[in-house]
């Protein structure tokens, strides 16, 4: 088990958390840290930063995001906080096309190694393994030939999470191989 995975496992034990969907807003409200909603005026393609100093903590999150944007904004924020040492974090998002955003150009590249462990927390926070064991046990003992497709969209609705960071956690964890 990695240390991310690990440091997750320890956060939701503390925070009493056992079951879909996590809830990060309290999590970072019980690191003391207050997570704020704004609107980034003229600059939408930041998703969310963190700020510390010694007197205070703030998770800001683009208030013009979907819920499911900012719920993995929040987790990538809270990675930062239990991960790394610095005063400001500020992430954007780089537009790819019309409807698909990542995380920002250097952490889909592999470039900027802070920015893939926000990314591996957020994901273990959001999606734990043993809560999609969980999951993927129900919902197959109820349909055993569920599609694909239902399958991540039910997963990513209980996690509320979007069905392409569910899709890329299932593959991550060995579930699903993709076809090309």
């Amino acid at each position: 088990m990695s240390k991310i995975e690990k440091l997750v496992q320890e956060t939701l034990s503390i925070n009493g958390i056992s079951c879909a969907p996590v809830p990060v807003e309290f999590i970072a409200g019980n690191a003391d840290a207050k997570v704020s909603y704004e609107t980034f005026d003229n600059a939408d393609d930041i998703s969310g930063m963190l700020f510390r100093d010694e007197n205070k903590t703030v998770i800001a999150i683009n208030s013009n995001h979907s819920s499911k944007r900012q719920r993995f904004t929040i987790a990538h924020e809270l990675g930062h906080f239990f991960l790394h040492t610095g005063d400001l974090f500020v992430d954007r998002v780089a537009r790819v096309n019309a409807t698909t955003h990542f995380r920002n150009e250097r952490s889909s590249l592999a470039v900027d190694k802070k920015e893939i462990q926000a990314n591996n927390f957020a994901a273990n926070l959001l999606m734990p393994k043993q809560f999609i064991y969980d999951d993927l046990t129900k919902i197959l003992d109820r349909d055993k030939n569920i599609s694909t497709d239902n399958l991540i969209e039910e997963l990513s609705a209980l996690f509320e999470v979007s069905s392409t960071a569910m899709g890329y956690r299932l593959e991550n964890l060995g579930i699903l191989v993709r076809q090309d």
